[in-house]
């Protein structure tokens, strides 16, 4: 009984990628040690694991400032560096806004210094926040954990990492502007690819001033097909009934194949707008059904505020950035939902190491296996919405 009781002290505070669970570990250990089983069971170990736990790891923070607080103390430092042989800093302190703090920014600055000749060439990056795998605090104040990768090799990597209270203007300003502090890209050459939240399009406009920002492909159809489920709208029930209906949805999906701006013979986004106006007034019941879709939402919000330069995927490569989505996904199978936050913290590092790998890893001619492959990516993407026919700005006509 006493070998069991050791193994299980020792593993129930190991470092670990995947989350801990008391049950995983007692099975394991009852193999190693069966006849110790007999007299010590399920009940009795996890309560002493706890009781070994809570000795071990410090408290769970009341909130984002109280967790800093607690990465500034020497006992927990270990928490602020990577898993590498020789550590480094990954936890770069608080962000703040205002004098009020807003997040918590990781990020490994000896790794990128390393990469800095790579991250020359680098032409592609994208940015989003996850809410699904933001750990606990007593007050609830972690918002999302929000990524900022760039794409080498077509594949993804995440350089930062932020747990972020919030999301205004305000808040990503200053996270971009840490962002564009650490990361030496050559940002005149930089093309950023995230979905439409106003804020954050608004912050990179002021921060990334020389880069061309784009919009998500995937996160524009998304966008769309959830307003004309809106049951006020009336569009989504006609799309699954009437055909004309179905080809004008599909026509309005390929909008951002066209240009911005027309190109000689190639019609504009606004010229697909417009296409498609003159094509539905044919149809009555179908011109009175998109009446409010198009003149409410299409024209003022897609055309007027977020502007065609922005959602416009014409001649891009890649046209979504539904690898991060993707991360996100791979994410949730090894942080689950909302852990305590110590535990997440180490999983924060075992993702940045298995990044810094990978990277080296491409660096020499590698195909990675854990990290996203963009491409694979886009093409679930344009077979999830069914518009392989309307890749060309012509078949929209």
């Amino acid at each position: 009984m006493r070998e069991l009781r050791n193994i299980l002290a020792e593993q129930c505070v190991a470092h670990s990628p995947t989350p801990y669970s008391a049950k995983a570990l007692y099975m394991q250990a009852i193999k190693i040690c069966p006849e110790g089983a007999y007299n010590y069971t399920y009940l009795q170990a996890t309560e002493r694991m706890r009781q070994i736990r809570k000795s071990i790891f410090p408290p769970t923070p009341r909130n984002l400032l109280h967790l800093h607080q607690l990465l500034q103390i020497n006992e927990n430092r270990h928490f602020t560096l990577t898993f590498q042989a020789q550590p480094n800093l990954f936890y770069q302190g608080p962000l703040m806004v205002n004098g009020m703090l807003v997040g918590l920014v990781f990020c490994n600055t000896s790794f990128i210094q390393d990469i800095a000749v790579e991250l020359q060439n680098i032409t592609v990056a994208g940015c989003d926040g996850t809410f699904k795998t933001v750990p606990k605090t007593i007050d609830n104040d972690c918002y999302q954990l929000f990524t900022f990768q760039i794409v080498y090799k077509n594949v993804s990597y995440p350089l930062v990492y932020a747990l972020l209270n919030g999301k205004s203007e305000a808040i990503y300003t200053a996270l971009f502007a840490r962002i564009k502090d650490m990361i030496p890209l050559q940002y005149q050459n930089l093309m950023i690819i995230t979905d439409y939240e106003i804020g954050q399009i608004k912050a990179i406009q002021y921060v990334f001033r020389e880069i061309t920002h784009q919009g998500c492909y995937f996160h524009y159809c998304q966008a769309i097909l959830r307003y004309a489920r809106n049951k006020s709208i009336g569009v989504y029930n006609l799309v699954k009934i009437n055909p004309v209906a179905a080809r004008v949805f599909r026509m309005i999906l390929a909008l951002p194949y066209l240009p911005s701006e027309r190109i000689g013979r190639v019609p504009s986004v606004v010229d697909g707008v417009n296409a498609i106006i003159v094509f539905i007034v044919q149809y009555e019941d179908v011109a009175l059904a998109y009446h409010r879709f198009i003149y409410e939402y299409i024209i003022p919000f897609w055309i007027h505020s977020i502007t065609p330069k922005r959602f416009t995927v014409y001649n891009r490569d890649i046209r979504t950035n539904n690898y991060l989505e993707s991360y996100h996904a791979v994410l949730l199978k090894i942080i689950r939902p909302h852990p305590k936050i110590w535990e997440f913290i180490d999983q924060l590092r075992y993702l940045e190491n298995t990044c810094e790998v990978e990277f080296k890893q491409a660096s020499n001619n590698l195909k990675a296996s854990f990290i996203v492959d963009i491409y694979y990516n886009w093409t679930l993407d344009v077979q999830y919405f069914s518009v392989q026919n309307f890749r060309s700005p012509y078949q929209i006509i």
